[in-house]
């Protein structure tokens, strides 16, 4: 059932009745001036249950309320829903009031953002306008991230999840931690990428997941689990692709938090039941599940980065890099590039110093925006030069200079490659300065 808590500060009507009754005309600084009533203003908060499973945050007296003419892009007056005045002077004209939980950042734990925007309305001369309800929503995106329990019999204390969306926004998750994290959503960025690292049963994991299409107001839950036997430490993983280690599965929901649907729990996702489900790990003695690529299962193409020299899970040092040279990530698509999104995590390059050669810390050679610039001064292959092709080669040769001011740097370089039929390939490779 939909619930809504409803938040209104008593109408001022001593202050109306002698606003009327004394002046007929309200005149300010020589110039005829209309009123709005902000204590007519109700704050509603739609579906909050569903987003932080408590009551206790529903007090909205610290939201922030912000009066906007039309056609201005910043607010004419602003105030906190507790504390504001009765009755306001503004200038004849049309405006709208927006209400919001608190200043939104990129990534914050267990804070939803709630916002919500008036009907427009008209200030006249020698009037008061009343403002009535505005009805907050769920504007930002959740992120939960669940252990499957037989994942969590074989896993390292060193096991994580990093979840990076709207391009800078990161938090990373930990297998003792129950928080939820909440991420702000901007125009044009609709991808997720989580990122787990750590030992399973003796194997080091190092792999990315791309979920596009993310948008505020949803839930994404990506559970991580294993199926059937784990293989013991050292033993063949069981893997289609040999070297590719454990599979663990992921899964997610997507709920639109702001619709009409009864408020969901938050079980670990049944591996069994769950849609786009790897494939269980074979276990000892059992056929392979999946046939790999080739002319009995022509459904499946041949999707990998055979030929690059940065090669995956490998490390490589300054000192000896003369070994991956020319530097350069081959992938072989022939469904056709979709998305080649890259993340550069480095203790050297920052945000800034990125920014100051062209690019970012995350970015989509093929959709670069305004990126391009930068990407095509290094060489990389960018919008119409990669996407839907069947083959492109991202060349870093010129990149790695920029590592060699880092003494003592580490950077880890993630390609996530999605084909036009949804299959993800991911490759990493990181370069050690000395």
């Amino acid at each position: 059932m939909k619930m809504k808590y409803i938040y209104k500060v008593a109408l001022l009507l001593p202050a109306l009745v002698g606003l009327s009754a004394c002046n007929e005309e309200m005149e300010l600084s020589g110039a005829k001036q209309g009123g709005l009533n902000l204590s007519s203003l109700g704050v509603e908060v739609s579906n909050i249950e569903k987003v932080v499973n408590s009551r206790a945050v529903t007090d909205v007296s610290a939201y922030k309320v912000d009066v906007y003419r039309v056609g201005e892009v910043s607010p004419v007056e602003s105030y906190v829903y507790g504390s504001m005045p009765g009755i306001v002077t503004l200038a004849p004209g049309d405006y709208y009031v927006n209400v919001r939980s608190h200043e939104i950042q990129k990534a914050e734990w267990d804070r939803p953002y709630f916002e919500g925007t008036s009907e427009q309305f008209t200030i006249a001369a020698d009037k008061i306008t009343e403002v009535g309800a505005v009805k907050c929503t769920f504007s930002s995106l959740k992120v939960s991230v669940y252990f499957g329990e037989k994942l969590r019999a074989k896993m390292g204390n060193d096991v994580s999840v990093t979840v990076v969306a709207n391009d800078e926004g990161k938090l990373t998750y930990t297998p003792d931690d129950s928080r939820a994290g909440y991420f702000a959503t901007i125009e044009g960025s609709t991808t997720l990428v989580a990122t787990f690292t750590g030992t399973v049963n003796g194997h080091f994991e190092n792999f990315s997941r791309t979920y596009t299409d993310v948008a505020a107001g949803q839930h994404r839950k990506i559970t991580f689990e294993v199926g059937a036997e784990v293989p013991v430490p050292d033993a063949p993983s069981g893997s289609i692709n040999p070297g590719d280690g454990i599979k663990v599965d992921i899964s997610y929901v997507d709920e639109d938090l702001n619709a009409e649907v009864d408020p969901g729990n938050e079980e670990v996702i049944d591996p069994g039941e769950t849609p786009g489900k790897l494939p269980d790990l074979p276990g000892e003695g059992d056929d392979p599940i999946v046939t790999p690529p080739g002319p009995d299962n022509p459904e499946e193409p041949a999707f990998d980065f055979a030929g690059s020299t940065l090669e995956d899970g490998k490390t490589y040092m300054n000192t000896d890099f003369d070994e991956a040279k020319p530097a350069k990530v081959i992938i072989n698509c022939p469904e056709g590039i979709a998305k080649a999104d890259v993340i550069i995590d480095s203790d050297f390059l920052t945000a800034e110093e990125l920014e100051g050669v062209g690019l970012a810390k995350t970015f989509d050679l093929c959709d670069p925006k305004d990126l391009r610039d930068g990407l095509e001064g290094l060489g990389f292959p960018c919008g119409e030069n990669i996407v839907n092709k069947s083959t492109a080669e991202v060349n870093v040769t010129d990149f790695m200079p920029l590592l060699g001011a880092g003494a003592g740097s580490t950077s880890k370089f993630t390609f996530t490659i999605t084909d036009n039929k949804g299959n993800v390939k991911v490759t990493t490779f990181t370069i050690k300065v000395a």
